[in-house]
Order: structure tokens, then sequence, then C-alpha cells
């Protein structure tokens, strides 16, 4: 607030400390953060991928889900994105995104990489959109999320990958329509189909 007075939640409520005469608090500060603008709402990004990605903010969290009306799970975020923007088909496994992206440092992150976490079941995957900040579909839905402030991700922190020009371009279904093998051709026509047990259309 002002004069070291802050406002806080702690077990007897919502209350005002001081950090300047308080011990506790004083001892206990890690650090602050000012919310512009600018932070509360990114302009522009000039980046398809984080475009589209932030544009899915506020989508339904769903395990089964693979678009914003029922929702998305963190790997079929990624799936999602990836396909509208560049037309690729990546998979919709945070397992499966990790092993087929080329492994890059936190150092090297950019606008578009992907980075991973370590969840309760396996591996779970968000998009980075610049400055330390990520899109993941989170258990309260589609959330825009740091690097550093917010510690669960913080603390399982397990890698990144850049999916290259080369990687899509391979992962791209309009790379083989005009394959030499009519096989291929026609199996290309089928992607997206459904499955059904027993189907044969």
């Amino acid at each position: 607030i002002d004069n070291g007075e802050f406002v806080i939640v702690t077990s007897d409520g919502i209350s005002k400390r001081n950090m300047e005469t308080s011990d506790y608090w004083s001892n206990a500060y890690v650090g602050a953060k000012r919310y512009t603008e600018e932070n509360l709402h990114p302009g522009s990004s000039e980046n398809d991928l984080v475009e589209q990605a932030r544009a899915l903010i506020g989508s339904p969290y769903n395990e089964d889900g693979e678009d914003p009306e029922s929702g998305f799970s963190t790997g079929s975020l990624v799936h999602y994105v990836y396909e509208e923007v560049t037309g690729s088909w990546l998979s919709k496994r945070p397992a499966g995104l990790y092993d087929a992206g080329e492994k890059i440092s936190q150092e090297e992150l950019r606008p578009g990489d992907l980075v991973f976490f370590e969840g309760s079941s396996g591996l779970i995957s968000g998009m980075y959109t610049g400055d330390r900040q990520f899109v993941i579909a989170s258990s309260s839905g589609v959330k825009e999320r740091h690097l550093d402030y917010h510690t669960y991700y913080a603390d399982r922190y397990a890698g990144a990958v850049r999916y290259t020009d080369e990687i899509l371009e391979k992962s791209n279904p309009d790379t083989y329509a005009d394959h030499e093998n009519p096989i291929i051709r026609e199996a290309i026509k089928y992607m997206g189909t459904p499955y059904l047990m027993t189907g044969s259309t």
C-alpha cells in the first residue's frame, strides 16, 4: 500500500501488515513485481503461434478435449495451435511433443517454443510466449503463466523444444498430398477421421 504496508491473506483472514516494523515479514520478504497495462494486456507479439495461443486463454480444461468449445489438455492445446497456424499435425501427447522437437535450453527460448514440466502422471506442455511467460491448459482452464513467479511450474520445469521448419514440414499432411506412392496419397485423405471400433468408412 505505502510506507511498508501491504494487504495479504493470512490464517486470520485478509489483513494489513507492515514489512518495515515486522521482523517476521521483513525476514520472509522474497521480492516484488509490478504489473503494468502491458503485463496485463500484452500487445501484438508479431508471432502467429503466440497470438493463437493467447486467443485461447479462458478455454476450459478437458483431458479429452481438442478445441476451444470442448476444452483442451496440455498436449491437445499445442496440437491445436500448431495445426491452426502451420497446418502441421503434432502429437497430442506431451511426451511425444518433447521427443519429436529439437531440444533447447531455457536461455535459447523464443516465442512459439514449447516448455515442459513434470506433472503427477507424466510431462505437461505449454507454449512459450516471451518474457519468461507461457500459455498452458491448467486444471482451471487455459492460462498464461510465468516460468519464475508461478512456483508450481518453476519447481517442475523439465525442458524445452523447438519445432523447426524442417520438422513442421515433415509433420504437415500437405507435404505428402502429391507423394509418388498412391497408397500414401490415399491415406493422407483420411487424416482426422474419428476412431470407431469395427468402423470401415
